[in-house]
């Protein structure tokens, strides 16, 4: 159900019992990864069991990767894989560049949350995926 109310300004959304979870985050139909990553980047996601995209990867991925890429700010619920969906490109662009040299002095990648806590989610997703990559 929606509602919006002019007078407050208010979007009330309320989801129905009949709605299928599954279907709010991966969508009509679940689609893949998107092609132009690296193999080693889709063997790794898909040995983590990640063998679709929700809609929040689906759909900012790409927007990330192209060629004119700007801030990208993603916003969805809890649970949607919005940690995949910016850790996915910035894998993927490190995996695109020539090795680094051992000791380099500054970072690949700075990702930037609100909460310890969230960052130690974040880190603890990042590790499996540099490991299941071979990073």
């Amino acid at each position: 159900m929606y509602n919006h109310n002019p007078n407050n300004g208010i979007i009330l959304v309320e989801v129905s019992e009949d709605v299928d979870p599954e279907q709010m985050i991966f969508g009509q139909q679940r689609q893949p990864f998107p092609k132009i990553l690296q193999p080693e980047l889709l063997e790794a996601l898909d040995s983590l069991g990640f063998r679709h995209a929700t809609r929040i990867q689906a759909t900012s991925i790409d927007s990330i990767l192209s060629d004119d890429r700007r801030a990208v700010i993603l916003s969805s619920e809890t649970g949607s894989g919005k940690t995949l969906a910016y850790l996915v490109p910035a894998f993927e662009l490190i995996l695109r560049r020539p090795p680094r040299q051992t000791g380099a002095s500054n970072p690949e990648v700075l990702i930037m949350v609100p909460s310890l806590e969230l960052a130690v989610q974040v880190s603890l997703v990042a590790q499996q995926l540099a490991q299941a990559s071979e990073m």
